[in-house]
């Protein structure tokens, strides 16, 4: 799959996305609505230094949709807490600023969808499992990395999001069936390219600052498949494109995924350390129900 779109950012000329498509892709981004005040507000806090969990919590606590929501994903299995979560305040306790701002823009972005994803004979469950084993993932490897968590975090839980719009974009060209017949596995970004035009990870840029997003998770993805990453956001790309290969919407940690990302690892020279913790850490949770 990497090899894939190496090769094709090569053919565009390695500087970012190619020239989307003036259709109706791209209107269906612009007439989106914009987030919510809550994650205006949780944006710009978390920005501040010295942000304390007591504010995040008077935030969070105005929209009881979100805290519930919150909640309910603290509690997925995929994070293996012993015991339940059963306030805001006990989830940010435990999972830190960070996080929460990305479980908070991933669930109302979500709820801002009608998710269906049968063109990629996925379903919801197993596209929101995916989303929170990336950001266990990520929470794992980078736990020592708090401010490019900042970035990391929401960009993992928001990382397949590109495949609704596209999902949708296809539905209305009447194209659903043959997109369904020719998409797998292995080959899920080439199909998008041949179809849609775009891959979901350029939608994503196009989301990303829509929402008025920090600027540097706009740039991650514009460049996160390039051939010429700028040096100020390799701590970003790197780890995303080794976590896009570990994690799939279709598979997790096979043998030849964690042959490619130890590959990876070394050719960017990431903690392999830390990776292989994470690792350990997915291979053994019971990813239950989302």
């Amino acid at each position: 799959m990497l090899l894939f779109i190496y090769n094709y950012h090569k053919i565009i000329g390695g500087g970012g996305r190619p020239n989307l498509m003036e259709s109706q892709i791209m209107q269906d981004i612009n007439s989106l609505p914009p987030l919510s005040s809550t994650i205006t507000k949780l944006q710009s806090i978390s920005l501040e230094k010295d942000t304390s969990i007591k504010e995040v919590v008077y935030i969070v606590q105005e929209d009881p949709f979100l805290s519930a929501d919150i909640i309910k994903s603290a509690n997925s299995p995929i994070y293996g807490f012993s015991h339940k979560i059963t306030s805001v305040t006990q989830a940010i306790s435990l999972f830190g600023i960070v996080t929460i701002k990305g479980l908070a823009i991933s669930s109302v972005i979500r709820s801002s969808f009608e998710i269906d994803l049968e063109p990629y004979k996925l379903d919801t469950e197993q596209f929101i499992k995916t989303s929170l084993t990336k950001s266990k993932f990520m929470l794992q490897w980078y736990k020592h990395e708090i401010k490019k968590l900042e970035i990391l975090m929401p960009t993992s839980l928001l990382m397949h999001m590109g495949m609704v719009i596209i999902s949708e974009y296809i539905k209305k060209l009447g194209k659903a069936k043959e997109f369904k017949a020719l998409i797998d596995e292995d080959h899920f970004l080439n199909r998008e390219l041949q179809i849609a035009g775009n891959t979901q990870y350029e939608i994503l840029e196009l989301l990303f600052s829509h929402w008025n997003f920090e600027e540097t998770m706009v740039e991650t993805m514009r460049f996160l498949y390039s051939n010429d990453v700028p040096d100020s956001l390799k701590q970003y790309v790197y780890p995303l494109r080794v976590l896009n290969t570990i994690i799939t919407p279709y598979k997790i940690a096979t043998q030849e995924q964690i042959a490619e990302c130890i590959d990876l690892i070394e050719e960017y020279e990431l903690d392999i350390a830390l990776f292989n913790e994470a690792l350990v850490k997915i291979q053994n949770m019971d990813l239950g129900n989302a």
